[in-house]
């Protein structure tokens, strides 16, 4: 319904006109304080949940796991022949030092459930997937843990590119067999063989 008001002269028509335009930014700043105060609700819940994860991380660095029970020393060079066994003499190989020492893969799942990577919010930005794998080479940089080969490996699949945390270890046989593994931070305990994951795709570059 449409009403018409009559008004007997200017003075009248401009102090309505004030008041209505008063109204109306008082009405509109009603409406987007309670917008933001619904957007704010979201992004203190969002922040909550990452200080809490980020509590969990500060523990784990506060309280290293134990050093591992076995520990076998490899060679830089016995490595990258390792790597381009598995995923073809094309890979680029940056190795730091000239031997490391390798542990068996219960020891490697041991270390994980204390660094728990696949808790960390993923986002578009940040994490991404290199920073659960730096997330992982960060963690080794501790006491019993720094001698093991913390490589990150990045290779290029149908949609993207993608990085994935790689070690060493040993395969259960006996102190002289091991193999090449595949860490994927964002599973919880996906410690796979190397082989079983760069089937169709090959790393482009494995580094230190």
């Amino acid at each position: 319904m449409i009403c018409f008001t009559w008004f007997k002269d200017k003075q009248q028509l401009d102090k309505c006109r004030q008041e209505l335009e008063e109204a109306r930014a008082s009405t509109n700043f009603w409406i987007n304080q309670a917008h933001e105060s619904a957007m704010s609700t979201g992004a203190l819940e969002q922040r909550v949940t990452s200080l809490e994860k980020d509590l969990i991380y500060q523990k784990a660095l506060n309280s290293p796991p134990p050093p591992p029970n076995k520990l076998v020393e490899i060679s830089s060079n016995e490595i990258s022949q390792l790597i381009w066994r598995v995923c073809g003499s094309k890979t680029n190989t940056i190795l730091a030092d000239s031997s490391y020492k390798i542990t068996t893969v219960p020891e490697m799942i041991r270390f994980l459930q204390y660094v728990k990577p696949w808790e960390m919010i993923w986002n578009t930005d940040y994490p991404d997937c290199d920073d659960f794998t730096r997330r992982i080479k960060g963690e080794l940089v501790c006491p019993g843990w720094g001698f093991i080969p913390a490589l990150e490996g990045r290779y290029i699949t149908s949609s993207s590119g993608h990085s994935v945390f790689m070690t060493v270890l040993l395969d259960g046989l006996d102190d002289t067999s091991y193999d090449l593994f595949v860490i994927e931070g964002q599973v919880e305990n996906s410690v796979i063989p190397a082989s079983q994951v760069f089937i169709d795709v090959k790393p482009y570059l494995i580094y230190h």
